[in-house]
């Protein structure tokens, strides 16, 4: 569990962050915004359930190669879970004795998922930088 004095500056940090994540999303919305047409409501529940889907089936991208592709789930599918994990650590850090999602077996499923996750991050992390350095791809063009 967090101090006091901890539990003040993880929420400043964490308040910072929000605000910089919205920032940051406000600047897209704007870029957006420039472009032609309108931006549509309609079937807005059927759209965001298919951007949900291509965002965790990462559909777009097994389309060119297979193996590159399987890393790169490994990367996204792993961080996004962290996602979960920082939210579950962040609750144990506030609440003295709290487990997040409990000792059982649900809680133990969840810590082994991201532990297999973290090492399907590493693993693909590593072959991408290899994949990148020995391919001989240039940064940038110029």
């Amino acid at each position: 569990m967090l101090t006091f004095p901890e539990k003040i500056i993880f929420t400043l940090l964490a308040l910072a962050s929000l605000g910089s994540a919205l920032y940051s999303a406000d600047r897209i919305r704007r870029i957006i915004r420039r472009g032609r047409g309108e931006f549509k409501l309609d079937q807005i529940f059927r759209r965001l359930w298919e951007a949900a889907l291509k965002f965790v089936t990462l559909s777009p991208t097994w389309r060119v190669r297979l193996w590159p592709s399987l890393f790169h789930a490994l990367i996204a599918w792993g961080f996004t879970y962290y996602l979960l994990v920082n939210i579950g650590d962040g609750l144990e850090g506030f609440f003295s004795g709290f487990v997040f999602l409990g000792t059982g077996m649900i809680g133990n499923l969840y810590r082994l998922l991201a532990d297999i996750l973290t090492v399907g991050v590493l693993v693909g992390m590593t072959v991408m930088l290899v994949r990148r350095l020995t391919r001989g791809r240039p940064v940038s063009e110029g």
